[in-house]
Order: structure tokens, then C-alpha cells, then sequence
């Protein structure tokens, strides 16, 4: 689980950089108000969807004046991006470091297991979890953000298995490390997903994919 003590590592949002937030408070008193703009934004995505998901309706949920919310955010899609960076930096600490996978004595079998455990555990709690791995509704700027933050985590990916000894030219290696991000989100969102009933065969069935498809190049 995430210490709320300990504060994510940082994320180059270079290019990005018109969604980010218009200011970050210092001041106790607002960081608990953007805080409560995000976690209601979470749990009012969750209930209704990207789609109907507005700033207006965020403020009246939130208690704030929607003045408020423009305070720290231009519209809709930078709450979004918010969030979406902001889950993407909490489910990279509850995994822990991918360059544990670098080192050659850990069993890497084990290491992709607890990754499995640790990322649906997190996202089975923690509201508007989905946004990492679910439909963003063809909005053009989330669909690049997901492919940004998608390509950050390959990028580690790939250099925990060139320190682990990997010998495959990097574009290969790189093609290898997508898909098994990609396959982790679209399993991750099935396993989590609302009214599923095989959660947990979901989550063998994400460890046991894993594992196979990395056991082509790592055993």
C-alpha cells in the first residue's frame, strides 16, 4: 500500500504541460480542497463515466464554487489528467521498483506475481482506479497521456531486463515490454471491472500470462 508520507516519484510531462494543474497550494487549507476535488472527481467518474463526468457537477459534489475547481484546472480533461498521473505514480509505488527485475538474483517469477497482486489490489480500492486501463472515451489528450505514461513504464521495463542481462536489440526488447504493459491493463480493468464476478480467476489468469510470455526470453 502506498505511504501517504512519502511522496511519488515525478513524472516529465513534457508536452503535457497545458494539462497540468494551473497551481499547486502550499497552504494546508487548499491542498485539502484540491484533494477533495480529486477524490470526489475519482468516485464521480466511476459512477458516472467519462462522458457525463463535468466540472460542474464536481463542484456541487465536492462543495465547492466552480470557481474553485478553475482555480486548479482549465476544464474537464486536466481533472482527468490529473488523476491519471496521479493513479500512475500510486500503483508504481504499491508494485514497488521495476528495476528490482534487473537484478539477476531475484526470482523473477516472484517479482512479476507480487507486481500482479500489489497493481489489482490497489486498483480494486481505490476509486477511478480504471482510468489507467479503461475507455477514455476517444478523447484525443487522454489518449496520448495513457500512451505517454504507458511508454514511461516500458521504458523502465526495458532497462531492468538489458541490466538483467537481455541480450535482444533495444526496438525488439521495446515492442516485447509493451505488450506485456498492454496485457497487464486490459486484465487489469477485466479483473477490477464493475459487477465481475471472476475477479480472482482474472488474477491467476493475469500472473499466469505474465509469466509465460516473459519465460520466452528470462529463463
Amino acid at each position: 500500500m502506498p505511504d501517504p508520507n512519502i511522496d511519488p516519484p515525478a513524472l516529465s510531462l513534457e508536452g503535457f504541460e497545458h494539462l497540468a494543474p494551473r497551481v499547486q497550494p502550499t497552504q494546508k487549507r487548499a491542498r485539502q480542497t484540491l484533494e477533495r476535488i480529486l477524490e470526489t472527481a475519482a468516485r464521480l467518474i466511476d459512477e458516472v463515466g467519462i462522458e457525463a463526468f463535468n466540472t460542474n457537477l464536481l463542484a456541487q459534489r465536492a462543495g465547492v464554487r466552480i470557481r474553485t475547481v478553475y482555480r486548479y484546472f482549465p476544464n474537464k480533461t486536466a481533472v482527468i489528467a490529473a488523476l491519471m498521473i496521479r493513479f500512475h505514480q500510486q500503483s508504481d509505488q504499491a508494485m514497488g521498483p521495476i528495476q528490482d527485475l534487473g537484478d539477476p538474483e531475484r526470482d523473477w517469477r516472484a517479482l512479476i506475481n507480487h507486481w500482479a497482486d500489489a497493481l489489482l489490489s490497489w486498483a480494486a480500492r481505490t476509486p477511478g482506479a480504471l482510468l489507467l486501463t479503461g475507455d477514455l472515451q476517444g478523447i484525443p489528450e487522454l489518449l496520448a497521456l495513457q500512451e505517454h505514461l504507458d511508454t514511461a513504464i516500458a521504458t523502465e521495463l526495458v532497462r531492468a531486463m538489458q541490466a538483467r542481462g537481455l541480450s535482444i536489440p533495444e526496438e525488439e526488447l521495446c515492442v516485447i515490454c509493451r505488450t506485456f504493459i498492454d496485457t497487464a491493463d486490459a486484465l487489469t480493468a477485466l479483473a477490477v471491472a464493475k459487477r465481475s464476478d471472476r475477479s480472482a480467476e482474472v488474477a491467476e489468469e493475469l500472473k499466469l500470462v505474465l509469466t509465460s510470455y516473459l519465460a520466452n526470453y528470462l529463463d
